[in-house]
Formats: C-alpha cells, structure tokens, sequence
C-alpha cells in the first residue's frame, strides 16, 4: 500500500541522497512511501522547445528507474531517452582513432592521429608518423615526428624538445570527449539518464519514478533523568531518495 507523506525537514534526522535530476527547474513534487520499502518521486520541470533533461541515477538504481519511468508532457512527447553502458569507456573508444594507453604518451598519440593536423613550434601541417630513436649509455630514448607543411616540405622534429599542438579540431573535441569520459569513469557509481522532448511551448514536465526506500529505520536512545529515572525514546530515520534536502 503506497502512503503519501508530507514531512517536515526537521524531522529528517538522517539524510541520504540517492538520485539526482539535472534537469533546470526540478524539484520534487511528492514522494509516496509505501509499506513494501518502495518510494514514487515525482519531479517538476519547466521547459521549452526541444528540450533535454538529465537525471543522475546511482548504479544500483538503474534498473528500477528504467522499469517505472514516466513522463509527463501534455504539449509534447519523448523524442528519446537513453544513457551509457555498462562500460562507457571502452564503448567510447571503439569510434576513436585513439587507445586509452595512447592518452598516456605523446608519440602514441601521435602516430595514432596521422593526418591530423597539428603545430610543432612554429610550423603547421600534418601528421605523418612518429620514429623512435634508441637511447644508449649517454643518450636517452627519444623519438622524432615528420609531418608534411602547407607548403609541401617534409619536416622532421624532435620529440622530446618540440612542442606540440593539435589543431584539428575534430581530434580536439574526440580528446576533450574521451578525458570527461575516463574522468567519470574514475569515479563511475553512476549513470546519467538523458531524456529528449518535442515540443514548442514552455511548459511543465512531470517525471516520476520508483526506487527502494525504506520507510524508517529505527534508533534508541537512553535519555536519564535528574530524579534517577531513565527515559526511552524512539527515533524513526528517514532515508530521503530524492537527492535534495
């Protein structure tokens, strides 16, 4: 059986947040707790023409929310919804020209962008390949990148002692993609759920979901007394699965 609940904020004696809605303008609308651990949220976002709101969903809830989404839209309709995979960074540099292990050298990424255009000191042009050149007893391993100029010369410079500067701004952009992507990664206990909307007029969007919720759990505490009496209380904890406080 599902309860409605309106509760004050100083009755939350512990809060844990759970799900987070990025979406502009989200706050929660209501939350129903029911007896079986189980919380509805429903959330309220104003938006306009084609819009796009995200919710940040802890791993362990994906699933859950996936199952028991629904949108709301009385002037529009879901153009789409989707999230990343369960391994977003290997899924990502399957469209790179790129390794993750080239992200950690500069010859690597070199020679994995070729025909790229880049900048060495002061000349411009692109990528032809990256040579190592042993090292021994009085020279340390190093490497040397040729590239072809604008104005047809194949030019050759040391690596390291050059630097160097992509320009190409495709590979830029793949770069910047691919860093946000290891960066999450490194911190990955959670999915963003990406949802599209069709539609013109500003308006409110209604989204709700269902995710465990323990209605309380329950601490005791010994409270004495100044007369040598000891008094019992009984605290009911609320877990709060809204992500707000």
């Amino acid at each position: 059986m599902f309860v409605s609940k309106a509760i004050s904020s100083a009755v939350f004696l512990s809060l844990t947040a759970s799900t987070a809605f990025a979406g502009a303008d989200g706050p929660v609308k209501s939350v129903t707790l029911s007896s079986g651990g189980l919380a509805e949220i429903v959330r309220s976002a104003t938006v306009g023409q084609n819009a796009e709101i995200n919710i940040d969903v802890p791993l362990d809830q994906v699933d859950d929310i996936l199952k028991s989404i629904v949108v709301r839209d009385d002037k529009g309709h879901v153009k789409s919804l989707s999230l990343a995979g369960p391994t977003p960074v290997d899924e990502t540099f399957k469209t790179l020209p790129f390794k993750p292990s080239d992200l950690t050298s500069l010859p690597a990424l070199l020679n994995s962008i070729k025909g790229s255009r880049i900048q060495a000191g002061e000349q411009q042009g692109v990528v032809l390949g990256v040579t190592e050149i042993p090292g021994n007893v009085q020279t340390p391993l190093s490497w040397q990148l040729s590239f072809l100029r604008d104005d047809g010369a194949i030019a050759m410079v040391p690596i390291p002692g050059t630097q160097i500067t992509i320009v190409d701004p495709a590979i830029k952009d793949k770069l910047k993609g691919a860093m946000s992507v290891i960066s999450k990664a490194s911190v990955d206990n959670a999915r963003t759920i990406t949802i599209k909307l069709d539609g013109q007029d500003s308006r409110d969007v209604d989204i709700s979901y269902v995710v465990p919720a323990p209605i309380w759990k329950t601490s005791y505490r010994l409270v004495p007394g100044q007369d040598g009496e000891v008094r019992l209380q009984a605290w009911a904890i609320f877990e709060n699965a809204s992500g707000e406080d």
